[in-house]
């Protein structure tokens, strides 16, 4: 097999539509606050969020979001509803997740994403590639998506986009073979890449590639648009990780229909770094995407 016959093959192979320019990029480089003011971190771990940690319960409306195109209702409340609204999304690192309008041509639904440099968006692949599940020959690259970073519809426009919004038009996403050939979850990731650096206003999230002792030692703090709030207002949790594998990490953190792409991230003393991209439910728990060395080696490439 030759050089080219390899790549082919390998499921974590970088892909984007044809009318996409490659880039390339070796280097990882750390999370950036942004230019506005920053969550102070609270104990434990665990981001520091006004009425948070909580215990009533909450009446759950289950709406689609994008991911339901390609897998159907796929996320769940585990136990009690615990999450709790972000109101201050002007600051980091609640400004660095961005609410999604993602169009295909498969229909139209709601996502997360998250900055992981000036330019680039972290997502689910399923928030840019379309997998139909009633019709597999129909699967494509999204037509365009718009950017919302901050989004909070808590809020009178335009306060409600603190930093306003962008259009990425097919051109600007990326995935991988794993995915846009194989639809196999573990390899559900993909990227945005804007024309404008927005993320130097609201600063971008670090990522590392831990290893599994590592891994289960953390608190997995998440936040993104869940679909049963609205889809327009950020919506945190945070717990421990279960478990993990080569290509995912599981945990308890609630999260519904629209938190596809969320990221799970971890508070180190060198910031806020992202060590999964949150996706699905299986088996009791919800988890999602590990970012092992090949996803950090894509995510770095798309960083460029």
């Amino acid at each position: 097999m030759n050089a080219k016959e390899q790549e082919s093959a390998n499921p974590h192979g970088p892909v984007s539509p044809p009318e996409a320019e490659s880039r390339t990029q070796t280097s990882i480089q750390p999370a950036d606050t942004g230019q506005g003011t920053i969550n102070p971190a609270g104990m434990g771990g665990v981001e520091y969020v006004e009425g948070y940690p909580k215990s009533a319960p909450r009446e759950i409306t289950k709406l689609p979001d994008i991911g339901e195109i390609s897998y159907g209702i796929t996320r769940k409340i585990i136990g009690t509803d615990d999450r709790v609204q972000i109101n201050q999304t002007n600051a980091y690192p609640w400004s660095a997740i961005v609410s999604l309008y993602i169009e295909s041509a498969a229909g139209n639904g709601i996502g997360t994403g998250f900055f992981i440099g000036p330019k680039t968006i972290a997502t689910c692949g399923h928030c840019v590639f379309m997998r139909p599940q009633n019709n597999p020959s129909a699967a494509d690259w999204a037509t365009r998506i718009t950017v919302m970073p901050g989004r909070n519809d808590s809020l009178s426009a335009p306060s409600n986009l603190p930093f306003g919004s962008a259009v990425a038009s097919r051109s600007s996403l990326r995935s991988v073979q794993g995915w846009t050939r194989d639809g196999k979850p573990e390899y559900d990731y993909g990227a945005i890449i804007l024309d404008s650096e927005l993320g130097r206003q609201t600063g971008w999230f670090g990522f590392g590639a831990y290893t599994d002792s590592q891994l289960v030692a953390m608190i997995g703090n998440l936040s993104g648009y869940p679909g049963d709030k609205g889809g327009g207002t950020q919506w945190f949790h945070a717990s421990s990780v279960s478990s993990v594998n080569d290509r995912e990490v599981f945990y308890t953190i609630d999260m519904m229909p629209g938190h596809s792409g969320s990221p799970v991230f971890s508070i180190t003393s060198q910031g806020r770094y992202a060590f999964a991209i949150n996706a699905y439910q299986w088996s009791g728990d919800n988890f999602g995407t590990r970012v092992n060395s090949e996803v950090s080696a894509n995510l770095v490439t798309w960083k460029s």
